[in-house]
């Protein structure tokens, strides 16, 4: 959207919020997901993305999002989909990865770093256009628009969003760890 919140600084400014078309759809070549558990307070959130390669462009193709969602609840609706594309989650909760497999769905661990976090940030920012359709993903599109930059104690923005609020876009970085590369995680904080 362009319009500068918080700290005034855009995390991604290469964001674009609209209808997802079929020219769109026609130029995705590759098909990435990803989880970040939560069940009580914080949300599970899967992601599914089109990515186009050659462009540099991701497409947000569906999500499912919620407080309270049990790991079946989770199986059950992917498998619905007849998604049978790899899921990378989020690592910290082996379980919940075992359960899905024990639902026939491919899940694995997200391969965390020091400077992983920060680095995913950095890619999806770098990508030519990041594009949501909040008619389809309207999670997605809310955290993508409204997160910001962590502060330190001073008010000076780090290199590293805040975390809160950030479900959909740290299932985003799961899902295309396989996309950025290994051994390039920069930041040393």
């Amino acid at each position: 959207m362009g319009e500068a919140i918080g700290n005034g600084i855009i995390p991604f400014p290469n964001l674009q919020i609209r209808q997802i078309t079929k020219e769109d759809i026609a130029n995705i070549s590759i098909i990435r997901q990803g989880i970040d558990w939560g069940y009580g307070v914080d949300p599970v959130a899967f992601v599914r993305w089109g990515y186009c390669k050659k462009k540099k462009i991701i497409y947000a193709l569906d999500e499912y999002y919620g407080v309270k969602r049990s790991n079946q609840m989770l199986a059950d609706y992917i498998n619905s989909k007849e998604y049978d594309e790899p899921i990378t989650c989020d690592s910290a909760e082996p379980k919940s990865i075992d359960d899905l497999r024990e639902n026939e769905i491919s899940a694995w661990g997200a391969k965390k770093g020091k400077g992983s976090v920060e680095y995913g940030e950095k890619w999806l920012g770098d990508l030519s256009a990041i594009v949501i359709d909040p008619a389809l993903t309207p999670n997605i599109a809310r955290e993508f628009q409204t997160v910001d930059y962590a502060m330190d104690r001073d008010g000076n923005p780090l290199p590293r969003l805040e975390d809160k609020d950030n479900h959909t876009i740290d299932a985003t970085r799961y899902a295309f760890e396989r996309d950025m590369g290994k051994g390039r995680f920069v930041y040393d904080i």
